[in-house]
């Protein structure tokens, strides 16, 4: 049986016995419901092909019936969450080359990645056509040739020289 992460008081876990304490010190014991929280149920998806136009490359999407389903109490899932520090926005991306090999050892062909990446580079191109003209091109026009653009790109220009190993050498006489 699964149960829900909320569900009405009654349980006799140890959150649904900390809620009772909290709210019998309360001035409106009756007129009070309790929110508890319950076992946490974790469903797995397998990975496949997709059709995002977002991404470069072959993109990358889930089936829509899960592998596998998992339920865990959430007071072990916190406990385990705690050792694994969050990812960063940067680290959930899958680049390219990661996505078709991927996709090769899950028993695509190459051919249909390539298909793909194709057609996903299609949408693109054909979504950039139909922006032009329209107030996002006029802003953007805007915008690189402002002030601000031009600052960004000094400052991009001064950091590529900075960064540029200079060879510094004298005649001997």
């Amino acid at each position: 049986m699964t149960r829900g992460i909320l569900k009405k008081d009654g349980g006799s876990d140890a959150t649904t016995t900390m809620s009772r304490k909290l709210a019998s010190n309360s001035e409106d014991d009756e007129a009070k419901s309790l929110v508890c929280f319950g076992d946490l149920t974790i469903y797995e998806f397998k990975n496949i092909l997709g059709d995002n136009p977002a991404c470069e490359g072959a993109p990358l999407t889930i089936k829509w019936k899960h592998n596998s389903k998992n339920v865990v109490a959430i007071d072990y899932y916190e406990y385990l969450r705690q050792s694994r520090p969050r990812r960063k926005r940067r680290d959930l991306i899958v680049k390219s080359a990661e996505r078709d090999t991927y996709l090769l050892g899950q028993g695509y062909r190459l051919d249909q990645i390539v298909k793909a990446a194709e057609e996903t580079k299609k949408i693109r191109q054909q979504r950039q056509a139909s922006m032009k003209g329209t107030t996002w091109d006029k802003f953007k026009s805007v915008f690189e040739n402002s002030l601000a653009m031009k600052i960004i790109k000094a400052q991009r220009t001064e950091d590529a020289q900075q960064q540029e190993p200079k060879i510094v050498t004298s005649k001997s006489a």
